[in-house]
């Protein structure tokens, strides 16, 4: 119920950029998108199409797992190849045990 407002972006681009310079995967093409150094928590599988990354508990969730997840939670949804090294400046990507995707918090609502 109360939106956020600013004039700046909340996340850094996050995806690779092509040869063209351009993103892949961008126009909901994900037949062939494939996160292969991500697994679902729940299904134990490489992340195919859309990422789903809970910023409250860390979890990684596939698009047929996201919906199983708590309803109170939000995530980060990544449509396109993911660069490593600006996910980690926001992210705690290394450290299984952190109990928040985000190094620093963008939302503080219920967990």
């Amino acid at each position: 119920d109360n939106p956020i407002f600013t004039p700046l972006p909340l996340l850094p681009v996050l995806y690779e950029e092509s040869e063209t310079g351009e993103y892949a995967h961008l126009q909901n093409d994900f037949e062939n998108l494939v996160h292969k150094e991500t697994y679902c928590d729940l299904c134990m599988s490489p992340i195919e199409g859309a990422w789903f990354k809970c910023v409250y508990c860390n979890a990684d969730l596939c698009d047929d797992h996201e919906q199983l997840h708590n309803e109170n939670h939000c995530c980060i949804v990544l449509k396109s190849q993911v660069d490593f090294d600006q996910l980690k400046l926001i992210a705690d990507i290394e450290n299984p045990n952190n109990t928040r995707a985000l190094i620093h918090p963008v939302y503080d609502g219920p967990t």
